[in-house]
Order: structure tokens, then sequence, then C-alpha cells
């Protein structure tokens, strides 16, 4: 009689997948990349059938997997990528958790079920375009490496993967009115309506400044044309956090990256500092040693740029992923 159960074995890989990666993030050895082998064991069962007992568990952690993975990736790991690669090969599917049918009772209309709807699925889609574009970024910076990539075609893929972004995302994102009083404005929404859509926007600006700033080496010195356009994403991230600290929200840790980004991002000094500000302050709840880590990268990442203006160059030299790896500032992941 077999002793061996999927569901047992993909909760024990995640498990020890969150292990290996805080160890790896902690300056343990470099070389210790065990946590890629757990990415390859859960995208080898996530697709196996679950009881209904640990389906919505399941769901939901397969999906979170997938932003790890992603965001393992966009930080430059070359072992990361084998469970986005077994999303992207299935179609981009990934166990989805039930919506009780008690659910659609939870909201005061049918529209605002719709518009629940809405938002999950723009959620979704999210994470797909952090899929494609954390494997194009290994793809790009591996080529970069080997010497097999051009700057033209190099500007061409990331502009097409922008324009795409951009459709997908005003073509799934619902428009709520800006007056505050009518009823279907965001702001009387349910906060699960709320929550999900703010996330979902968070990330957005979080792919929008990865994707111009930092898919491959020396990517900024290449191309500004996305200057005005970040300064954009930098703001409302640096916003979002901001609201964030006021509310003393504590589960606040998956804002870490989109702080670095920004401060790393943004060409206003007083505004990499609040960055930096803000992942103090985040620092003092929740996963604060994962935060603390992210202040301190960027804290360093930002010193480098000052540094390169002030011998003549400039602070679109420094590639944070390069650089943190030539100076063993190793991160899996940013905020985990």
């Amino acid at each position: 009689m077999s002793s061996y159960h999927p569901e047992a074995t993909f909760f024990l890989h995640f498990i020890l997948l969150m292990y290996d990666i805080g160890c790896a993030s902690q300056r343990w050895s470099q070389d210790r990349t065990s946590w890629a082998l757990h990415l390859q064991g859960l995208a080898s069962l996530v697709h196996t059938p679950s009881t209904e007992a640990v389906s919505r568990l399941k769901a939901y952690l397969s999906w979170y997997v997938l932003l790890l993975d992603a965001q393992a990736a966009q930080a430059g790991n070359e072992e990361a990528g084998t469970y986005l690669r077994a999303f992207l090969k299935h179609d981009c599917v990934l166990p989805l958790w039930p919506v009780a049918p008690s659910a659609e009772k939870t909201f005061s209309s049918p529209e605002m079920y719709e518009i629940f709807l809405q938002v999950h699925k723009l959620s979704l889609l999210i994470f797909q375009l952090y899929a494609e574009q954390s494997q194009l970024s290994l793809d790009m910076r591996r080529n970069v490496h080997a010497g097999q990539s051009n700057v033209t075609d190099r500007q061409r893929q990331v502009e097409e993967l922008s324009i795409r972004h951009q459709r997908m995302w005003n073509m799934h994102c619902p428009v709520f009115p800006e007056d505050p009083h009518n009823p279907f404005s965001l702001e009387n929404q349910p906060a699960i309506i709320q929550g999900t859509f703010h996330f979902a926007r968070l990330q957005y600006s979080v792919l929008s400044l990865y994707l111009h700033s930092s898919m491959y080496p020396q990517q900024r010195l290449e191309s500004s044309q996305y200057a005005e356009v970040d300064a954009e994403h930098c703001a409302y991230i640096i916003k979002a956090a901001q609201a964030s600290v006021v509310s003393q929200d504590t589960e606040n840790h998956h804002l870490a990256p989109g702080l670095f980004i920004a401060g790393f991002v943004s060409r206003d000094p007083a505004q990499k500092q609040e960055a930096l500000t803000l992942l103090r302050q985040l620092s003092l709840a929740g996963l604060s040693g994962a935060v603390r880590r992210v202040y301190h990268l960027l804290d360093l990442a930002i010193k480098e740029q000052v540094q390169k203006e002030a011998t003549g160059g400039r602070a679109e030299e420094v590639d944070w992923v390069d650089w943190s790896r030539k100076n063993s500032v190793k991160y899996v992941v940013l905020g985990m």
C-alpha cells in the first residue's frame, strides 16, 4: 500500500521552499539553491486533483508560489522559473479557490458582486503578466551576459511587452466613478473589493517600473522614453505605502518590493528618501526582518547611485541585480 500523498507532498514542498528562501536571503552560503528544487516539486504537483477540504488552501498557495517564483526571477536568480514555465505551459491556468454559493449573498447587490468578480479576475491577470515578464527577464539577462542580443531587439521586446500590459490592463480594469458619494465608487465598495483592486493596481505599477528599468544590465542607459510614466508609477507606490502606514496596517510586507523599485528608479532625491523612510516604518510590523533587508539593499543601491554621479557618471549606470551580486548581497525575493 503506497504511503505517497500528493497533497501532503505539495504542502511539504511549500514549507521547505519558504524555509530555504529565508535561509538563502539571510547570507547563508551563496550556493544554497535548494529552494529551486522545491519550486520544481511544486510545479509537478500543482495540477494534481485535491480533496475539497484542502482545495481552497492549495489554490491560494499555488498563486502565491507563482508570485514568489516571478519575484525570484526578477531578482536575477537563474535558478528560478521552473514554476513560471509550468504555468505558461498550462495556458496560464492554476487551481482556483471555489466561490461559495453564499458568497453572492454577502454583497448588497448583483452589480456589486459582478464588480467583485471583475477585480478578482484583474488580480489573476496580474499574476499572468508577472509570469510572462519574469521569464522574459531571465531570457534577456542570460542573452546579454552571453553577448547574444542587441540594443534594437532589447528595446523592441520591452516596448512590445509594455504595450501588451497596458492594453490588457485597460481591457480588464473596471472603471469606478470618481465621485466619492457615488455608490459605485471604489470608496463605497466592500473591503474585499477595495483590497483586491489596490493589490492589483500596486503590482501593475511595480511590474511597469521593473519592465522599464531592470530587465537586463544597463537598460536605463539605453532609453529614457518611459521617464514620465515611471514617475507616475513611483508616486502611486509611495502614496499607497503612505496610506498603509497611516492606517497602521500590519499585513504590508507585499509593499516592500514596490518601495524598493520605486526608490531605485525615482529621479527625485526626496522620493528616494521617502521610500527608505517608509521601508523603515514598515519593518516595525509584520515580517520585519525581511523588510529590513529590503531597506538595507535600497540604501546601498541609492548610495551607489550617488557615488556614480559624484564621480562624473550617471545613476542609471547602476544595475541593482548585477551590482548586488558583485557585492555578495543576494536576495531570492524582496520582502519575504
